[in-house]
């Protein structure tokens, strides 16, 4: 019988409860690593880590000592720190720099400006709450961070 196959679980919400029930299924062992208030998945996979998905170092120890075999996001937020994860544990997976710019909806937006056919909505970045005023955009309107936190960054595509 070959080894077991142990996956790490980036965050524990309802899409971590289903992956580790689907992982269940096929056998593997699941370790869920997210703060342990709202915690769906808590109680569905087989280790439960309450630590923040931001101690990303701290994390990856605790993966070096399972032998992690694989590691899986929940959620866009996720997505960087299961690949960073992932990239240091030579596993299978996008790099950290892919991950950061494939989560900013800015850069991406910039990237398909001139896919045709691709419809987009109005889009802008901001800085300030004075900056949206200036938009002159037409009410209602969706305001949201342009990646994860929201921070600005250079990108390229």
């Amino acid at each position: 019988m070959g080894a077991t196959i142990k996956i790490a679980i980036i965050g524990a919400g309802y899409m971590a409860r289903i992956f580790s029930d689907n992982a269940h299924q096929l056998g593997i062992e699941t370790h869920c690593f997210a703060w342990e208030k709202g915690a769906v998945a808590a109680d569905f996979v087989d280790y439960f880590y309450p630590i923040s998905i931001f101690e990303k170092d701290q994390i990856l120890e605790l993966c070096k000592e399972i032998e992690i075999t694989g590691v899986v996001a929940t959620t866009e937020l996720t997505i960087p720190i299961a690949a960073y994860i992932a990239e240091k544990l030579n596993l299978n997976g996008i790099s950290y720099d892919d991950a950061q710019k494939i989560t900013n909806k800015y850069r991406n937006r910039m990237c398909t400006l001139d896919v045709q056919n691709l419809n987009q909505p109005r889009f802008a970045l901001v800085s300030t709450k004075n900056d949206i005023f200036k938009l002159n955009f037409k009410l209602p309107f969706v305001l949201k961070p342009s990646n994860l936190g929201g921070e600005k960054r250079r990108f390229s595509c």
